[in-house]
């Protein structure tokens, strides 16, 4: 089996990685596989009736965007030599990705819509954008007709558009109301024409809709799928969307509950996961990976993402090599338990990369002077504390983040430790866990100064789920 390597690229920790070759080697090649395949089945058994959509679901910072990205690049370069043979190794049938031959709008970002403008109104801007440039390259190729066809299909859009905005406030008479009434379906007719005939027009055959954070925008979330279930579900588009299901499903939730007028005894929560879960059903959901699942992968880091880059940190495991780093930087001492990886080792991709490039760019104190140590000593336990204390602790519920501010301006060491085995012992109840050695650390008779950090480092290494 062919070693697995988590490689980090310094200064990548913040930003969209698009990437473009060595497929096998990425941390999401798994993903790779799963979405190009889901794309392929798209592409063969489109469907009219449901939106054609493949969902990259997790949590934040967990590599949703650059993962989606990745795969619409592949997508775009899909008769590149060297994108064949990348996704070859995945074991995909890339052969049936070639000649499909697809029109890749802008990438649609949820957080800029408002109460006046919709995912509808942004999608066919970016379309009449890439037309109208289009029509200026190819005014005297002989496209008059069918470019006037789609020019009118764009104004027949916009109209339907606007009598759905319309309040009934703003109708002047019954017969303007049945147009509104009518308007949803003519549009969703509308759209479906117009991409089909502005792709025979610019001699393509599917749009690729990329649309990233779909449930940022807690407020219009519900009203954005709605949107997308209503009018984008033809066999003319392919929608890439990166999302965190739960919040999705508590937007959603928030949105019924106060939308509608329903009384409080209803099932809410239900009825937005199975709103979910008819909109982006699980077969086209691909999950990202977790940090932890990770952290037994050789850790590599490298100064950029260059083939003649050099390998300035190699490491067993990732779990092992964040620990020795910060033990090499700041002389903070953290384990790694038999079996499991030391809390400090955030389960998060982004977070775990911010750590590493806060770690390197930190000096390590046995490669200093020595009338240097105490300087870079301190300065580098600065930046580590500052890290841990303003990062670190969000990863924390907020009794547990509001626990460990508390700690921080207590300095009677001997009270510190009374302090956080009062702490554990509520949670350690609450687990139903006994045992004379614990009773004896927890009695609330104990004085401060009989407690010692061995008494708390025995209630909570091998109980870890009390904090």
């Amino acid at each position: 089996m062919k070693e697995q390597i988590f490689r980090y690229y310094k200064g990548e920790e913040n930003v969209v990685v698009v990437e473009k070759n060595n497929y096998t080697e990425s941390l999401f090649r798994e993903q790779y596989m799963q979405a190009l395949q889901l794309v392929i089945d798209h592409l063969e058994h489109p469907r009219d009736s449901v939106p054609n959509l493949v969902a990259f679901c997790g949590d934040r910072g967990e590599g949703k965007t650059s993962c989606m990205m990745t795969v619409c690049h592949i997508i775009e370069n899909s008769n590149n030599a060297d994108i064949i043979n990348g996704v070859k190794a995945l074991g995909v049938d890339v052969e049936r990705l070639k000649g499909k031959d697809f029109n890749i709008l802008p990438i649609i970002d949820p957080a800029f819509f408002d109460k006046e403008h919709n995912i509808i109104e942004l999608l066919l801007g970016h379309i009449y954008k890439q037309f109208k440039e289009w029509r200026r390259d190819h005014e005297a190729e002989g496209y008059y007709s069918l470019a006037n066809e789609v020019s009118k299909l764009f104004q027949n859009a916009k109209t339907c558009l606007m009598h759905i905005g319309k309040s009934k406030v703003e109708m002047y008479d019954p017969l303007e109301e049945l147009e509104v009434l009518s308007a949803g379906v003519e549009l969703s007719n509308c759209i479906s024409l117009l991409m089909e005939k502005y792709l025979q027009l610019i001699g393509k055959k599917r749009l690729l809709i990329c649309i990233d954070d779909i449930d940022l925008n807690m407020s219009r979330a519900y009203r954005m799928c709605e949107e997308i279930r209503k009018y984008l579900n033809n066999k003319h588009c392919l929608i890439l969307m990166s999302v965190k299901v739960d919040q999705l499903i508590d937007a959603i939730e928030n949105s019924i509950h106060n939308d509608a007028n329903f009384p409080d005894t209803m099932d809410f929560g239900g009825m937005a996961s199975k709103y979910v879960d008819k909109l982006i059903p699980v077969p086209v959901r691909v999950n990202m990976p977790h940090a932890y699942d990770l952290c037994d992968y050789r850790l590599e880091v490298y100064e950029r993402r260059a083939e003649e880059s050099e390998l300035i940190y190699p490491s067993l495991s990732v779990k092992s090599g964040v620990v020795r780093k910060i033990f090499a930087t700041s002389r903070f001492l953290f384990y790694n338990s038999k079996g499991s990886v030391s809390m400090i080792v955030p389960n998060n991709l982004r977070s775990l990369a911010q750590l590493i490039g806060l770690l390197f760019s930190m000096r390590d104190i046995d490669s200093v002077r020595d009338d240097e140590i105490n300087e870079v000593l301190e300065n580098n336990k600065n930046l580590f504390k500052s890290y841990f204390y303003k990062s670190w602790v969000k990863q924390l519920n907020r009794n547990n983040q509001v626990f460990v501010t508390d700690m921080t301006v207590r300095q009677d060491g001997n009270d510190l430790n009374k302090y956080v085995v009062n702490y554990l012992a509520k949670h350690l109840k609450a687990l139903n866990v006994e045992g004379d050695q614990i009773k004896n650390i927890v009695n609330s008779s104990n004085y401060g100064y009989n407690i010692s950090v061995g008494d708390v480092l025995n209630l909570s290494l091998d109980r870890k789920s009390v904090v």
